[in-house]
């Protein structure tokens, strides 16, 4: 498990107000600890545990489908993005993103900033699920360029969320060719409920 998700795991005050803040877990209800003459009973955690992954799993899928799919024209839906995959353990979503013809730059790649607007539109998705029942702005973000997106490449970029708080969701991701593996791009950036 990758330790800037931590804050999103049972018991931090982050998982509440996050992914799973619509469930309620053994440690929250006691502060992780028995209590005199309480016995715990590992399967029922067990089925909490596979409850609250499921639910985030469908909060993924449906968010995602929702917001990359609004028919309103607009920038994300012009991304092409769909959901390719999500860790509940990891805390992380990967959408896939379609290369286009009108992303190109004067030299024939993908165009930093439509690279910057896959960035923008994942986290975007994912930041609007965490806030919890509003939705979340962009703040800041930066982006690192590794390698150059070429026209036609697969590429798919993974969400980490790294903290989930009351004023600010922090985010890291990292964009791959999807056929090697390699790295193409990394990004951080915050969001803010509203």
């Amino acid at each position: 498990m990758r330790e800037e998700n931590l804050y999103l795991q049972p018991g931090h005050a982050g998982w509440e107000r996050g992914f799973a803040g619509r469930q309620r877990n053994f440690s929250q209800e006691s502060g992780g600890a028995l209590r005199e003459g309480e016995s715990f009973d590992r399967t029922e955690r067990s089925a909490d545990d596979m409850d609250q992954k499921q639910a985030w799993i469908r909060l993924v899928e449906e968010k995602s489908a929702h917001y990359l799919n609004l028919g309103d024209g607009g920038f994300d839906e012009k991304m092409c993005a769909r959901l390719v995959r999500c860790s509940y353990e990891e805390q992380s979503v990967t959408y896939a993103f379609e290369t286009q013809k009108w992303q190109i730059n004067e030299k024939g790649g993908i165009h930093g900033g439509a690279i910057l607007g896959m960035f923008d539109s994942a986290f975007g998705v994912v930041a609007n699920f965490t806030a919890g029942p509003g939705e979340a702005t962009t703040t800041d973000m930066t982006v690192s360029f590794i390698r150059g997106v070429e026209y036609g490449m697969n590429v798919e970029l993974t969400v980490y969320v790294v903290k989930a708080g009351r004023s600010l969701i922090r985010q890291r991701g990292e964009l791959v060719d999807a056929d090697t593996g390699k790295l193409l791009a990394i990004a951080s950036g915050s969001w803010m409920p509203l």
